[in-house]
């Protein structure tokens, strides 16, 4: 008997692992447009996609770990696809959003409150905070790039591109300093 159930898991777990790749393109389809597009509240959008990208390999672990794998095969593949497909949507939102964004661009006058870098293994990327412009927030957290963030400094007054979105999700585009 637990030679056979062994057996199926092993064979449950070959038939769901091929799931894995939609929701792997997914998150992947997500980083690229949030590389091309910027989003002001890229955090809030990051942190979502996190969550529905680890959702399907954290019930798998779970049920796995619990020995209820076998019973809940289809509903773990289903919990795959939708999160697969939620995060293809997500991508495909946040790329539609500035890609079809034809709303007025508003230069919005700010300065840097302080700058950080964020290095990861195979990765660094450069941010300029700097004072909001919307209601209710301090500090807009703005990723840029290498030449632009060593070309500011605090204090320093900078020209934000802001865009409304076509999905109103508002992004911004060039930085540059006021000088």
């Amino acid at each position: 008997m637990r030679t056979m159930d062994a057996a199926a898991v092993k064979k449950i777990n070959g038939r769901l692992q091929k799931y894995a790749w939609p929701l792997l393109l997914g998150m992947c389809g997500v980083l690229l447009a949030s590389r091309l597009y910027r989003l002001l509240e890229e955090d809030r959008v990051m942190l979502f996609c996190i969550v529905v990208f680890f959702a399907p390999i954290l019930a798998h672990a779970v049920l796995a770990i619990g020995k209820r794998l076998v019973g809940n095969a289809e509903w773990l593949r289903k919990l795959y696809l939708a999160s697969s497909v939620v995060l293809f949507m997500v991508a495909t939102g946040i790329w539609a959003n500035a890609a079809m964004d034809r709303s007025a661009v508003r230069a919005v006058q700010t300065s840097v409150t302080h700058r950080g870098i964020t290095s990861g293994r195979y990765s660094t990327t450069y941010h300029l905070f700097v004072t909001s412009w919307r209601a209710g927030k301090m500090n807009e957290n703005l990723r840029v790039s290498r030449d632009i963030y060593y070309s500011m400094s605090v204090g320093e007054a900078v020209v934000v591109k802001v865009h409304r979105g076509f999905l109103g999700m508002g992004w911004y585009g060039q930085i540059t300093p006021t000088k």
